[in-house]
This record gives structure tokens, sequence and C-alpha cells, in this order.
């Protein structure tokens, strides 16, 4: 049996792991099906072939396109039959529906979540369906966005998207919103940086923390930390680098994020003999294989 391989969510990483409580390992279609966006064959071929060629107004161009959306949804009956529903959406809308929404894993909630987005013209619901389909908690992360204060729809449908990688979407935008000093732009940037994080509250209560950082500083943080599973560990080691300044700690903690254990390699590179604070902070993005910035 092979392991769970990692998949990509909107250009940032998040590792689909097979639980620790599993007895064991997942099978490579099991790993598959649990990465929401992950490419398969489809599980349900004749089903997404008879739905899209009884598409209203889709000639055979229209019913190859649909195949191909809805052939990577492992509900295309549920997804074509709510996309064909959708209020105001021509056969092309009809379409970009189906493309966009076929990585979730509950099309119903999705579309009907999105079509009463306040504000959204056509073109904002399917921006909605696109962003949220990537989503494992599609009505929570829908819900949370777009009750976040002093956005409009395009902060809502930005904040869809930042916020779908997360596991905790609610947790996500309740500790962005809060974040000291940041405006509409700034709690959406750290949306999108504290998305992939699986501990979201402790990363963005330790880097708001950090000594020196303004809400910039606290930001970048927030992003080049997301990538640790030990975001405390991590970013206290880094603060007390010595001779690092604030642009040093967070050159730390994005090299030393990608490693399970931070304080290792914090204190294996600290250990070089005649190493100045630059040499030790090549010495993590070389140990963690990260580029420094």
């Amino acid at each position: 049996m092979r392991l769970a391989r990692p998949c990509l969510f909107v250009a940032l990483l998040v590792a689909c792991a097979t639980p620790e409580s599993a007895s064991e390992p997942a099978t490579s279609d099991e790993a598959l099906t649990s990465c929401p966006g992950a490419v398969k064959p489809s599980p349900k071929p004749m089903e997404v072939v008879n739905y899209c060629k009884a598409l209203p107004g889709a000639n055979v161009d229209g019913v190859l396109e649909c195949i191909k959306g809805a052939g990577g949804s492992a509900h295309p009956d549920v997804l074509v039959n709510y996309c064909k529903a959708l209020p105001g959406a021509n056969i092309d809308g009809v379409l970009t529906c189906i493309a966009n929404g076929a990585p979730s894993a509950e099309p119903d909630v999705l579309v009907n979540y999105c079509k009463v987005l306040p504000g959204a013209n056509v073109d904002g619901v399917l921006a909605c369906i696109k962003g949220a389909a990537l989503s494992t908690k599609t009505a929570t992360l829908i819900n949370y966005c777009k009750a976040l204060p002093g956005a409009n729809v395009d902060g809502v449908l930005t904040c869809i998207a930042n916020g779908a990688p997360s596991a905790e979407p609610d947790v996500v935008v309740n500790y962005c919103k809060a974040l000291p000093g940041a405006n509409v732009d700034g709690v959406l940037a750290c949306i999108k940086g504290a998305a992939p994080s699986t501990k979201t509250a402790t990363l963005v209560n330790y880097c708001k923390a950090l000594p020196g950082a303004n809400v910039d500083g606290v930001l970048t943080c927030i992003a080049n930390g997301a990538a640790s599973s030990k975001p405390d560990e991590l970013v206290n080691y880094c603060k007390a680098l010595p001779g690092a300044n604030v642009d040093g700690i967070l050159d730390c903690i994005k090299g030393a994020a990608a490693s399970p254990t931070p304080a290792v390699v914090v204190n294996a590179c600290k250990s070089i003999p005649g190493a100045n604070v630059d040499g030790v902070l090549t010495c993590i993005a070389g140990l963690t294989q990260t580029p420094r910035p």
C-alpha cells in the first residue's frame, strides 16, 4: 500500500494525510478521494455522460465540456442538476458552474450557499463556487466570510477563495478579523496565510505577539509559519535567535516551518562555530530545502 499523497490547494501545499488513528495507511484511491480537488478518473462515467448529454441547450461541444468538468466530481448527478438550475445562468454559466464545482464533496450545499450570496451577480456566484469548492466545510466558510466586517462582495469572494484550504474556516476568519491594526486587505491576507495551518489560533496568536513586528511583519509571520505543525515552538525559537532583527526572525520562521522539529533545526544551526546570523539562516534554509526571501 502507498501512503496518501499531498495535493494542491489554490497554489498552497496542504498535506492530505492519513488520520493518526487509522490502523492502515490509505490506499492510492482512498488518498486521492480524501484530497479535495485531486485529479482522478471519474468513478461514475456512465452517470457523467448521461447527465451531460441531457443538459438543456448544450450542443456536442457543450456536452463534452460538461463531461470534462463533471468527470472530476464524486457526485456528478447532484453537481449537474444544481448547476443547470442556477438562476440567471446561460449554458456557458452552467458549464462554468460544473467545472468550478467539480472538486466539491457537497455540490448541493456549495451551489445553494453561493447562489444566495448577498450582492453577487452570476459571475460572483460562479467565483464563489470556484473558491468554496475546495473547502471541506463549505457552509461554514461562506457564512463566516459573508459576515466579515467591512468587506464588500469582492472581499467576501476573496475571503472564500483564501480560506478554502482551511479545515477550520470559522477559527481562521475569527482570529484574522481580530488582528490588531489590520484593515480589510490585511484580514484577507491573514486568512490566505493562515488557511493552510493545522493550528490556526496558535499561529496567529504567536505571530501577533512577535516583538518589533508591525502588521505587515505579523502577516508575513503567519504566511511563513503556516506550514508548521508546531507554530508556537517555531516562533519562540526564531525570535530568540541571537543577532536576528525582525526580518531575520521572519526568515528563520519561513525556513524552519518546513521542519517537523523546528527547535532541533534552529539549535543545530546555531551550534555552527563562527556562523553569524546570516550563516545560521542559510543553514536553516539548507536543512529544510527552503529558498530564502
